[in-house]
């Protein structure tokens, strides 16, 4: 007997007859149904199978209100209006929190002149901006604050901009045209305290909303985490990045942490289940996973010069197409998770400032089409001369001054057990921009 079966049996108990049957014919439309969202967000048959029934909830609390419902006088029934759509909606709900999340401002489009006074001037607000914006004095400080904060040659040019008819609002079209557009970063810290009371899990506050212990039932109680240095507060509101909340969650507790879905997806805590991100602001399980892998491969790189920060850096997903279009070829399904290491800003910012940062770029992409997203964030003009099959080759690679990627097929949704694997190059083909 299939999980299915073992879950619509057991939430029709005490219908009978007809009404069983029709309890039946719609419990397993709503596991299909999600079982079909599930697929699509790049899980396999059994964890979309799984992933569905966690989502309605226990069978026999659905089937005690189907009981309650069915057996009902018909006026009754009429009043309550509920049916078993209503009910797996209001379980579906009370079992998988919704975690709210938003775009770190920093990462938000910075276009225009006020955009960027708030991004490069301390302590602006988008209010201060648009005061100073009222009047020609304003308005003048405004362009004089960006213009000394802004490198040379990006201020030079935007200085020619500024003098030209019509120039900014170019400027602006095509910053807005070539800016990405990035998937939610940021989860609603009180949001995911709430989910986990609401399973059980005691949460308790020691210095702020930061430092808290929590206690999962059946585990050893007072566990540590320490969030603070993950935290911002936005409007009054506190949010936590969400790729350090799962690493550090990852080190700090012991109950069973798992990530399913690509994106939106579910993360289950222990006993607590969360639904990260909306349609409108949604989240990606590459982002989140990516300080996971920044976290698995940092011992293994060499350091920056003169520092102990391992030199790598990681690459947010977008939701819109790379604009250069590089992808590798892949033989695998769609939504099979990879990750990429290129040594791409390294070299591209040899000869250029000595300040700069020379670190590997790590990204992580799903399959789509049998194609996997390769950005090269620095250059991206220019495709990568060839594939490694290991991170040996990748250093020799950087050593001859030839621009080379390595590729990392990730496994598994528990992240204690996830697995990554090199992709011997032979089994990849490069697909760049032309």
């Amino acid at each position: 007997m299939s999980p299915t079966d073992r879950f619509v049996r057991e939430a029709t108990r005490g219908l009978w007859g007809q009404r069983r049957r029709d309890a039946l014919t719609e419990l397993r439309g709503a596991v299909e149904d999600k079982v079909y969202r599930y697929r699509l967000c790049g899980l396999d048959q059994t964890q979309a199978e799984q992933a569905a029934l966690r989502d309605l909830g226990s069978p026999h609390a659905i089937a005690r209100d189907l009981s309650r419902v069915h057996t009902a006088p018909l006026a009754l029934r009429a009043t309550l209006a509920l049916g078993i759509a209503g009910l797996l909606s209001f379980q579906a709900v009370a079992v998988v929190p919704g975690v709210q999340a938003i775009l770190d401002p920093r990462m938000q489009p910075a276009c225009t002149l006020d955009e960027l006074y708030v991004r490069l001037v301390p302590g602006a607000t988008p209010a201060t901006a648009q005061r100073l914006l009222t009047t020609p004095a304003g308005q003048q400080q405004l362009q004089t604050s960006v213009l000394g904060r802004l490198a040379p040659e990006h201020a030079e040019y935007l200085r020619r901009q500024l003098s030209q008819p019509g120039g900014m609002a170019a400027a602006v079209a095509t910053c807005r045209e070539l800016t990405p557009t990035y998937a939610a970063n940021l989860l609603k810290l009180d949001d995911v305290y709430q989910a986990l009371r609401a399973a059980g899990v005691t949460v308790t506050p020691l210095h702020g909303a930061g430092l808290v212990q929590l206690s999962f039932p059946g585990e050893e109680p007072h566990q540590t985490v320490n969030l603070e240095h993950s935290l911002q507060t936005i409007g009054g509101v506190q949010y936590v990045a969400g790729s350090g909340l799962l690493n550090i969650l990852k080190s700090s507790v012991t109950a069973r942490i798992t990530l399913t879905g690509l994106r939106n997806p579910t993360l289950t805590i222990g006993p607590a289940t969360l639904r990260l991100g909306t349609e409108d602001h949604p989240v990606l399980t590459t982002d989140l996973l990516s300080y996971v892998m920044l976290d698995w491969l940092s011992p293994q790189l060499p350091k920056l010069p003169g520092t102990m920060t391992p030199a790598i850096s990681g690459t947010l997903g977008t939701l819109t197409p790379d604009p250069a279009g590089h992808h590798v070829r892949v033989n695998a399904p769609d939504g099979a998770l990879y990750a990429t290491l290129s040594n791409a800003a390294v070299l591209g910012q040899r000869g250029q400032s000595q300040t700069a940062v020379r670190a590997y770029s790590l990204a992580l992409g799903a399959v789509k089409g049998g194609l996997l997203p390769a950005p090269l964030t620095e250059g991206r003009e220019v495709g990568f001369a060839r594939l490694v099959s290991t991170l040996p080759e990748l250093f020799a690679a950087t050593k001859k001054n030839e621009r080379a990627l390595l590729v990392y097929r990730l496994s598994g949704t528990d992240l204690r057990q996830l697995t990554y694997t090199p992709v011997p190059a032979a089994q990849l083909r490069p697909n760049t921009a032309p």
